[in-house]
């Protein structure tokens, strides 16, 4: 079962924090991290919220990531369009096995910072969101491995584009798409939704999902429930198959 990030606007004074559960790999999880559910965001945009405050973690056998950003609106509104600013910190651990070091297991640690700044257009029906920023990440691994290029420090350009459309008000489009030049990472996600019966707040839809950097890559594909209310924000839950560079597939649900 995947948990997604839950959403929580901040108005009229008021702020709250939310949390989020995904299984997932360790390298997904990075460059993931800032994928806001989009359906969480329409609704925050129609509030007329001036930030959002989103959180996530990707916990798996081998891995476990948590995230906590903000993205804000220099107008004071997220329902209209301007400027805006993101900022998003994440720490992770993780393990792999492989043949170039004695005992075959490596343990990792990761941390990930990201600041940017950028323009969202919004439409009655839709909005979409571009920033541009830097983004640094560090790998510390236990053991030297000569044979994965992502260990140490690494900052560069960092660029995410997002939004949502609903061409007719049962039926919501979305999408998520960032890129670093920090180890190559990239992640990108689309997804199509429509209310569930007799629960107009919950959207029921179809994801795809790739991810990846210097060494790893991985495709998703699967089905979620998402805006399900649990105060303070909603949470969301997918489930479907998966499919990696190196051959290994399987189900997340």
């Amino acid at each position: 079962m995947r948990l997604t990030r839950l959403n929580c606007p901040i108005w009229e004074g008021k702020s709250c924090l939310h949390w989020g559960l995904v299984l997932g790999a360790i390298s997904f999880a990075l460059t993931s991290a800032g994928a806001a559910d989009q359906a969480h965001q329409a609704a925050s945009q129609e509030r007329g919220a001036f930030a959002l405050l989103y959180s996530g973690s990707d916990v798996a056998t081998d891995s476990a990531f948590f995230h906590q950003g903000a993205r804000v609106s220099f107008s004071g509104n997220l329902a209209q369009s301007g400027l805006i600013a993101e900022a998003l910190l994440g720490y992770g651990i993780y393990r792999y096995e492989t043949g170039n070091v004695p005992g075959g297991i490596v343990t990792g640690q990761a941390w990930l910072g990201r600041a940017g700044l950028g323009y969202q257009w919004v439409k009655p029906n839709g909005a979409i969101a571009f920033l541009a920023g830097m983004e640094t990440q560090r790998h510390d691994l236990s053991l030297d491995d000569l044979g994965n290029p992502v260990s140490g420090r690494e900052t560069g350009a960092m660029a995410t584009l997002d939004g949502w459309w609903k061409p007719q008000p049962n039926i919501m489009l979305s999408g998520y798409a960032t890129a670093t030049t920090a180890f190559r990472s990239h992640y990108a996600r689309m997804r199509a939704a429509t209310p569930a019966p007799y629960f107009d707040e919950i959207w029921v839809g179809a994801e795809v999902a790739v991810a990846g950097n210097e060494n790893y890559e991985q495709g998703r594909a699967g089905l979620f429930v998402s805006g399900i209310a649990l105060w303070p924000g909603h949470i969301g839950i997918a489930a479907g198959g998966y499919a990696d560079k190196d051959g290994k597939s399987g189900f997340y649900g």
